[in-house]
């Protein structure tokens, strides 16, 4: 997590996720 816009960081955080959404289910969201 780096200290970068809080806008940005959720942008590419979404894209992230929407991106490993299908290849991590639950088991990202248990970690996070």
């Amino acid at each position: 997590m780096s200290l970068i816009l809080p806008k940005e960081s959720r942008e590419r955080e979404s894209k992230l996720v929407q991106i490993r959404r299908p290849l991590v289910p639950a088991r990202h969201r248990t970690k996070m």
